[in-house]
């Protein structure tokens, strides 16, 4: 992980991830990211991989499956954090509500790409479903 201090790229010790595959040890990687603050910053990836950085380190959080490569995550405040990716072809999702991450079901299958925790209005999920688009909304 690299982090842009305002005047150049620095590269930032994360926690190395558990390797679901050891003979491929490129198997697990951070896909996307979000910051809630200067010091909740929440990153997920392949083999269900969500890290936390609280301002001084970044850590391995306990997520809900690790059977799933989370594509999206978007962070509405400290306790509202949505993630949202694919697992054996069904789109899935979960909810960080300050305590835990839990799954929140998505019904179909295919698979979600990107998620906007708005403001007001709810969580909305973008993706695909073969040749057609894939839209969820939940209201929280």
């Amino acid at each position: 992980m690299e982090h842009w201090d305002g005047t150049a790229w620095r590269v930032v010790d994360v926690p190395e991830p558990p390797q679901p595959d050891p003979d491929n040890p490129h198997g697990v990687g951070l896909t996307a990211v979000t910051a809630v603050s200067a010091t909740d910053v929440w990153a997920v990836g392949e083999a269900g991989l969500i890290e936390h950085y609280d301002g001084r380190q970044w850590t391995i959080a306990t997520g809900p499956a690790v059977d799933v490569r989370w594509a999206a995550v978007s962070a509405r405040g400290g306790a509202d954090v949505w993630a949202v990716g694919t697992s054996t072809g069904s789109p899935r999702s979960a909810h960080w509500d300050g305590h835990a991450w839990r799954t929140v079901p998505v019904p179909g299958t295919g698979s979600l790409d990107g998620v906007v925790a708005a403001r007001s209005g709810g969580t909305t999920a973008v993706g695909s479903a073969g040749a057609r688009a894939l839209i969820v909304h939940h209201p929280r």
